[in-house]
Formats: C-alpha cells, sequence, structure tokens
C-alpha cells in the first residue's frame, strides 16, 4: 500500500506543480492599440489680453490652414485630426487665455490602415504653433 501511495504521488507531482505556478503573462496587444493616450506634444505662450474666444479661433483658423479636421471643440479645448502620407495624427489642443497645451495620440499606419507605432508629428505641430502664433497676434484684445 505505501508504495501505491508512493506512486499515485509522484504521478501527481507535476500537475500539482503545474497548478502552482503563476500564470503566464498576457499577449501583448495588437500594434494598433492604443497603448496610453494622448501624449504631451508642445505648448505655446499666448499674447497678454487674448480671450477665451479668440485663442480658440486661432487654433481653429491654423488647423484649417494646413488641412486638419476639427472633430470638436468646446470652451477650453480643441480636437483635431488628420489622416495624410501614412500617419493617422490626433491632437488635443487645451487653452486658456494664456497658454496652449498640445497633446497628440498619433501613428504610423501601413497601407492597410493598421497602426504600426506611436508617433508624435513634431514638424506638423511645429507649424501650427507658428500659424497660431500668426493668427493670435491678428486676434482682438480684451
Amino acid at each position: 500500500m505505501h508504495k501505491l501511495t508512493l506512486a499515485a504521488a509522484l504521478l501527481l507531482l507535476p500537475a500539482a506543480a503545474a497548478l502552482a505556478q503563476p500564470p503566464p503573462p498576457p499577449p501583448p496587444p495588437p500594434s494598433d492599440a492604443p497603448t496610453s493616450g494622448p501624449e504631451r506634444a508642445g505648448a505655446l505662450l499666448l499674447p497678454a489680453g487674448m480671450s477665451r474666444e479668440g485663442v480658440k479661433n486661432a487654433i481653429v483658423s491654423a488647423l484649417a490652414g494646413r488641412g486638419w479636421q476639427v472633430v470638436s471643440s468646446d470652451r477650453s479645448s480643441v480636437h483635431a485630426h488628420l489622416l495624410h502620407r501614412k500617419k493617422d495624427c490626433n491632437l488635443v489642443f487645451q487653452f486658456d487665455v494664456s497658454r496652449i497645451d498640445i497633446l497628440s495620440d498619433s501613428y504610423v499606419v501601413d497601407s492597410t490602415g493598421v497602426r504600426t507605432g506611436r508617433i508624435i508629428p513634431n514638424d506638423w505641430i511645429e507649424n501650427l504653433e507658428k500659424d497660431i502664433r500668426e493668427y493670435a497676434s491678428h486676434m482682438p484684445r480684451r
């Protein structure tokens, strides 16, 4: 009987060891899955005396001039999108009367439209910042 108990214990040992192992880590997310949301991509200080409406108008005008689509806007933010040259770019402009913070949730896409990696479209953002400054300089002051 003692040998039978020992044999059964030896047979169950690998199964018990497998149960004691921690579960394997989850598979990585697909390459087109967002990783962590928008990333800080830039900031602009604005001239004194700007109104919220003036800041918003400067942002929207700069986006329109560069072919971006305004997806949504409210009293303190503008959300924009551009799909161009295998880049799927989403920018958020969070603003008040003295500052604009720019956040990016943007990706490189392959020929089938699948996101293959995160990017920050720095050149495009620099162009938008330059245009926003120009439009802001022509906006009426409070």
